[in-house]
């Protein structure tokens, strides 16, 4: 029943196109997801750091995808799904297991399942890796417990080779350890903390050292995350993001989470950071996390899934609560996909416990939970559709947030894409009005400018932009072209100089720098632009063209006859370079 109600309930993501938040720079934009599952792309995936992440065994699964489907959304989309339904039925196995309590057990997967917080790490296709880690740390929690109840080098080696991979699909899991020592208290009960220390140390110490090569893979994964992470920019310094705010934001965080898990209202794919949180809400925050955390203490001997659950939750948020700030969302739906597992069963084992103390009637709690699910499911439904197509998601987005400038100019890119520029600028427009120092939002708008020929409009805003972020490439070759437009040729040599000084790999920007020297008439300088990009791309054909028309102006016109003719050798279909070797034939003939 559980995997029928959770296909049902996402059904409609096999209709859903990929969403430009991530899907574009993991997936259809990225060269390495183009040949499929291959040797090379396979060392790739072990070696890169691409986007500012290390996690080999992710990307393994998204070229898997890509060789069974192409970048056909749908079945990108599906295995997110089937992935989400096997870590569903993974958690259940591990709980009834280990505690012989199936119905309270399988409520914990259905709200693992079900739930409209964890609709984010199913339905974009960029968060594989939640599905897939969390298949894997679920795993690891069964493999563990086999290894308690039968302690085993091959089983313990299988326990650690399972964490490994989890690891491998996302560093989040990087607290598995610690979530291995609270099921060693509850629902394992390998250890009891009653008495001194002399007496819980000698039932510790080996729990303990078996630990050492989990928390080791914890480090050497860390080390790798931080490093990718710092390489590509993700995290933010000090400067831009205090001690302060983050420790603020973070307790907000913790208590936003579990009001999202009461009344999932206003899920969006990102909340703005804000630096100036209210004070209630930072002191309500801290005062409700001090008194929980008091009172699962206070009750944990009696009820043990209490401080397990509860300290599950805090502790798995951890990597990622804001402490270091990667991006800059305040919170994330996806964050709390592992985490809430301790919320489910705080909930699932408590009403239960409140049943049997009760004496309910039997089919009060029942009937309480399946209204609770059929709830739930019905705005996981709702809260799938918003990931139709990325103009849905960031509409909803918008409406549900405040302030968002971020989304506020992703939509204006989609808008621009699908051909309504009105909508396109004025979501531009919107974002700088909320962050006029938003360098991207300003770029954007100079290519919504340039669209609707507003090339005046358009040089103010990248101009803006290069006083933002004085090495912005395609601003200054986007500049370039504008005041080439609008006739202002020595600016615009000034604005392709510094484009080929930021990219000189690149051939395009020096192409349009030699076609501007020729409008000015130095055609020496020109001509030796254009022979530089054919040093770099032989069969460039448009440097080769252009070259054979700065060296006819110069009057060199068997020479650039040659040009022509070399062109036509490369594309037979060209008739300005055929007309522009008649021309030059024919005014060598004159003389």
């Amino acid at each position: 029943m559980l995997v029928f109600l959770t296909a049902a309930v996402y059904a409609q993501v096999a209709g859903h196109r990929f969403v430009s938040f991530d899907d574009t720079q993991y997936l259809t934009a990225n060269p390495n997801m183009s040949q499929g599952l291959t040797p090379d792309s396979v060392r790739w995936a072990f070696t890169s750091l691409y986007a500012s992440n290390w996690h080999p065994l992710t990307w393994i699964s998204h070229l898997i995808d890509v060789q069974l489907w192409g970048m056909a959304p749908a079945g990108h989309h599906l295995t997110n799904l089937a992935l989400h339904i096997v870590a569903a039925l993974l958690l259940l196995f591990f709980l009834y297991r280990a505690t012989e309590a199936f119905w309270r057990s399988w409520l914990v997967a259905a709200l693992f399942a079900l739930h409209p917080l964890h609709v984010e790490s199913v339905a974009w296709a960029a968060e594989r890796k939640d599905v897939l880690s969390a298949l894997f740390c679920f795993l690891t929690l069964i493999l563990y417990r086999r290894y308690a109840s039968r302690p085993g080098v091959t089983a313990y080696l299988l326990a650690l080779g399972a964490y490994l991979c989890g690891l491998f699909a996302k560093p989040m899991l990087v607290t598995l350890p610690i979530m291995l020592a609270l099921v060693d208290y509850w629902p394992l009960k390998r250890f009891e903390l009653s008495g001194g220390v002399r007496t819980c140390w000698p039932r510790l110490k080996p729990l303990i050292l078996e630990k050492v090569p989990f928390l080791a893979a914890a480090l050497a994964s860390s080390l790798i995350t931080v490093a990718a992470q710092q390489r590509g920019g993700s995290v933010m310094d000090l400067q831009r993001i205090p001690v302060f705010p983050r420790l603020e934001n973070s307790v907000v965080s913790y208590a936003a989470y579990l009001a999202k898990t009461v009344w999932p209202a206003d899920l969006a794919v990102y909340y703005p950071f804000s630096a100036e949180l209210p004070w209630w809400q930072i002191a309500g925050g801290l005062c409700f996390l001090v008194l929980t955390s008091y009172l699962v203490l206070r009750f944990g001997s009696r009820f043990r899934y209490l401080p397990v659950g509860w300290f599950w939750y805090l502790v798995t948020l951890l990597p990622v609560i804001g402490l270091v700030q990667v991006g800059g969302q305040a919170m994330a739906d996806r964050y709390s996909y592992l985490p809430l597992v301790g919320i489910f069963v705080m909930a699932s084992w408590g009403l239960g416990e409140l049943g049997e103390k009760r004496q309910l009637q039997r089919w009060v709690l029942p009937a309480a939970a399946a209204l609770v699910l059929a709830v739930f499911s019905a705005l996981t439904w709702h809260q799938v559709g918003y990931w139709k197509d990325s103009i849905t998601l960031y509409r909803h987005t918008v409406q549900a947030t405040r302030d968002n400038n971020i989304i506020l100019d992703n939509l204006g890119v989609e808008l621009l894409e699908k051909g309504d520029l009105a909508g396109a600028i004025e979501s531009h427009l919107a974002s700088l009005r909320i962050n006029p120092q938003f360098a991207t939002a300003h770029y954007n708008l100079g290519v919504a400018l340039d669209t609707k020929g507003d090339f005046a409009g358009a040089v103010r805003e990248y101009q803006t932009v290069l006083r933002l972020n004085p090495n912005h490439f395609e601003a200054f070759n986007n500049l370039g072209y504008d005041l080439q437009q609008l006739g202002a040729l020595p600016e615009a040599i000034l604005a392709f100089e510094r484009a080929c000084q930021l990219r000189p790999e690149l051939t395009m920007p020096r192409i349009a720098l030699g076609t501007a020297l020729v409008g000015v008439g130095d055609l020496p300088q020109a001509v030796a632009v254009f022979r530089e990009v054919l040093q770099m791309a032989p069969g460039d054909v448009k440097a080769r063209s252009n070259l054979g028309v700065a060296l006819a102006r110069q009057g060199n016109l068997a020479e650039a006859s040659r040009e022509f003719e070399a062109v036509l050798q490369l594309n037979p279909q060209d008739s300005v370079a055929r007309q522009n070797l008649q021309r030059a034939q024919a005014q060598l003939k004159g003389k």
